[in-house]
């Protein structure tokens, strides 16, 4: 559902598509499917949290689709995805940006909100992570459950705009 990033299992998914050029002769190798495709027909938190809109919900498409629009904001259509409105993800982004409320930092159009949220971005050092990742790639009956406890644990909240201005005031002494 996220435009543009990559979801790898022993990464997260804030990793973005890039292409490398070079002549060292490289194997061509198949994708692995460890469960995040099918993962996210049932998911949706992305969608959520995405302050713009940009990414479509579970109700709005249950099925990834060979046909997407492509642009200078989107992700190409070499592999199945989610249809997603990129361009007003950038927009969402500008707007913020000119009003100080975004760091200049970031590349356009990412607040990365989707890819912080993604379930497939959580902590690798807590050993439940490892077994849910585990379940997802062989049991996608388990999809749903897995989403529901994510957001009960509190991955899925997203800091009001008081509560992200009250966090750079708060005195953090060096360790």
């Amino acid at each position: 559902r996220i435009h543009n990033a990559v979801i790898q299992p022993e990464s997260e998914s804030g990793n973005f598509a890039s292409i490398l050029f070079t002549d060292l002769p490289l194997p061509t190798t198949k994708p692995i499917d460890f469960g995040a495709l099918e993962f996210c027909k049932t998911c949706g938190i992305c969608a959520d949290v995405c302050p713009a809109g940009a990414i479509p919900t579970v109700e709005e498409y249950r099925e990834p689709t060979w046909d997407r629009a492509t642009g200078p904001w989107s992700a190409s259509n070499d592999h199945k995805g989610y249809p997603n409105k990129s361009i007003e993800c950038v927009k969402w982004y500008f707007s913020y940006a000119i009003t100080g409320f975004a760091p200049a930092s970031r590349p356009v159009g990412v607040c990365r909100r989707c890819c912080s949220h993604c379930v497939f971005s959580k902590d690798h050092k807590a050993w439940i992570h490892e077994v849910v990742k585990g379940v997802v790639s062989t049991t996608p009956v388990m999809n749903s459950f897995f989403t529901k406890m994510d957001r009960l644990s509190g991955y899925s909240d997203v800091i009001s705009d008081e509560g992200r201005a009250e966090y750079w005031h708060q005195y953090l002494p060096a360790i």
